[in-house]
């Protein structure tokens, strides 16, 4: 059974309810609890793993080189460690030499 938690965060300065104009942080990007329930929800329902688990995947088709992959500079001022980046598809933090079955090809054509 999924368990559904909703939080409702003051607008207060500082705050993860208010949009700062330059930047704006994942929660899961403050708080390692919840990147780590997270985690363990991309394990247990999309098959988080290190990539070289699968013969379903290729070494390429990796966390690093999916569409949904945000190492951008802005993610990496809220991430703070270079060798890690947000997964936007699954809200967490992830390692780029792992895979998951949500692994997407970026859409070259589409850029």
């Amino acid at each position: 059974m999924v368990n559904i938690m909703i939080s409702i965060l003051p607008d207060i300065e500082g705050g993860h309810g208010v949009e700062d104009e330059e930047n704006i942080c994942p929660l899961c990007c403050d708080d390692e609890s919840i990147n780590d329930e997270l985690r363990e929800v991309a394990i247990e329902e999309h098959n988080y793993r290190p990539c070289n688990e699968s013969v379903a995947f290729r070494n390429d088709e990796c966390c690093a080189s999916c569409a949904f992959y945000d190492t951008s500079e802005d993610m990496q001022k809220c991430i703070g460690d270079e060798s890690m980046g947000y997964c936007a598809a699954l809200k967490f933090v992830c390692k780029g030499e792992n895979t998951c079955d949500m692994w997407q090809e970026e859409y070259k054509d589409n850029l």
